[in-house]
């Protein structure tokens, strides 16, 4: 490295970014007019950043600037990339689970010959995971990161754009500024999402590739593998790739967005709000649900918002298509997975120790979930000045979660071929005030008689008969 090499390194990393850093951390925590797209464009135009940091593509930086300013206030990141530090970790000291399908490009990022590099959140001031453990190590990379609505950072190196869900107290900037000590310590263990994600990930890719037809109406942004320690801790991190947002231009509208983005959007179309989004939102909803019950026997644990992204073409167009990309919030149904007739006696086996099945199951879909936050009126979250711009009613709410109740219900029966559930069972909703009361949807007058329906001996017949005809 030259002299002026060195020069412009040290501006770079001990001036440059922490000033401007500073000035858009701030701004940051802006409210959702002001526009912080600015800080990134700036930043781009500064020579030394863009030695640093890939140009994003247009449909990717319009996805980062949803999800990291079109949301609750506490929930909203910098639209600018943080540094990540990355450590190199002996490969003897972790355990790596891959998917078939790992990109090869994504996976050589991390590891390499006898060692790994475990990157660690920005926000984190819990030093509790293998990097910091025993006094420390010095990180050897140094990656710019987007920080999502999740804990999950962003990555677009050597043309590959992936995700790293990794450790942390604080997963947002807000967090960090009200409560710089605790945060939220429940993110900071990853324990059973390092083996339940790739194993569902697995499992999902496996139906993928045995059926006779793909399910073109899910874009699985798959965690294609992980990374934890084998010191007793079981703590890691798992990297998802992304690689579909980048194909075909699309743009991706996090559900959670609705509330900023949704008025708009249903205007370009012509439409109005309520129906526009209980048809492209609730039952596009139900319909994702139904599709992984039936395919592939699996439940999301906790539904909402944060979970999927909404396809949209260049003009705000809904295509019917949505995105999921939290297989670390799933369970697989042991009785769909038996009668589906796609695995040995062995290769269940491996999946119930892999902890990915759940016996007994109760089937408690929470359809309310999806709509958590939506109602300002029960929503400590909002922000008062805004209940009037962004809140949903509590009725329209109640609307939107039967059209995602019927929906699951027709797209279940349509799937299988014969009327295993009764329409009327989207008659049961929850009230508004019951679900802000803590039960978030669990114990729902909907989900109760389902497992009864779904998982009785006539349904699991026909949900067989399905995998029959559907696999090559």
């Amino acid at each position: 490295m030259d002299k002026k090499s060195i020069v412009r390194f040290f501006l770079f990393k001990f001036i440059l970014i922490p000033l401007l850093s500073g000035l858009c951390f701030q701004r940051a925590l802006a409210k959702v007019n002001l526009s912080t797209l600015t800080c990134l464009e700036s930043l781009q135009a500064v020579e030394l950043f863009k030695e640093e940091v890939h140009p994003l593509p247009e449909n990717v930086r319009q996805w980062l600037l949803w999800e990291t300013q079109s949301n609750l206030k506490q929930f909203r990141n910098p639209i600018y990339p943080m540094l990540s530090n990355f450590f190199l970790i002996p490969d003897s000291n972790v355990i790596v689970r891959d998917t078939d399908s790992a990109s090869g490009a994504i996976r050589d990022i991390f590891v390499e010959n006898e060692s790994v590099l475990w990157p660690t959140h920005p926000l984190s001031t819990h030093k509790d995971i293998l990097p910091y453990r025993d006094g420390g190590k010095y990180a050897v990379e140094h990656f710019p990161a987007y920080l999502t609505a999740s804990r999950s950072m962003v990555f677009f190196l050597e043309d590959q754009l992936f995700s790293v869900k990794a450790p942390t107290n604080h997963a947002h900037v807000y967090s960090r500024e009200k409560d710089s000590h605790w945060g939220q310590p429940g993110k900071f263990d990853l324990r059973s999402s390092v083996k339940v994600s790739i194993g569902t990930s697995q499992h999902i890719q496996s139906v993928e590739r045995s059926s006779k037809q793909r399910d073109d109406t899910v874009v699985f942004l798959y965690d294609i593998f992980s990374i934890s320690e084998t010191d007793g801790f079981e703590n890691g991190f798992v990297v998802r790739d992304l690689s579909p947002i980048l194909k075909g231009g699309k743009n991706y509208l996090p559900g959670f967005a609705i509330l900023y983005e949704g008025r708009d959007i249903a205007k370009r179309n012509n439409q109005d709000f309520e129906a526009f989004w209980e048809e492209h939102y609730a039952k596009v909803y139900g319909k994702l649900m139904a599709h992984l019950l039936i395919k592939y026997g699996v439940f999301i644990s906790t539904p909402n918002s944060q979970q999927v992204l909404l396809e949209l073409d260049k003009n705000s167009v809904p295509t019917g298509r949505i995105a999921y990309r939290d297989m670390g919030d799933t369970y697989i149904v042991p009785e769909i997975v038996k009668s589906s007739g796609r695995y040995s006696d062995l290769e269940y086996e491996k999946m119930k120790n892999m902890g990915i099945l759940r016996p007994n199951s109760y089937l408690n879909l929470s359809t309310r979930n999806p709509f958590f936050h939506f109602n300002a009126e029960e929503s400590e979250f909002h922000e008062r000045e805004y209940e009037s711009e962004i809140g949903v009613s509590p009725e329209v709410i109640d609307r939107w979660q039967i059209a995602l109740q019927l929906a699951f219900i027709q797209e279940v029966n349509k799937l299988v071929g014969v009327d295993v559930l009764p329409e009327d069972l989207a008659r049961g909703v929850d009230h508004p005030a019951d679900f802000r009361k803590g039960e978030v949807g669990y114990q729902s007058n909907f989900s109760k008689p389902l497992t009864s329906f779904l998982l009785s001996e006539s349904s699991l017949e026909a949900i067989s008969r399905f995998h029959t005809l559907s696999r090559k």
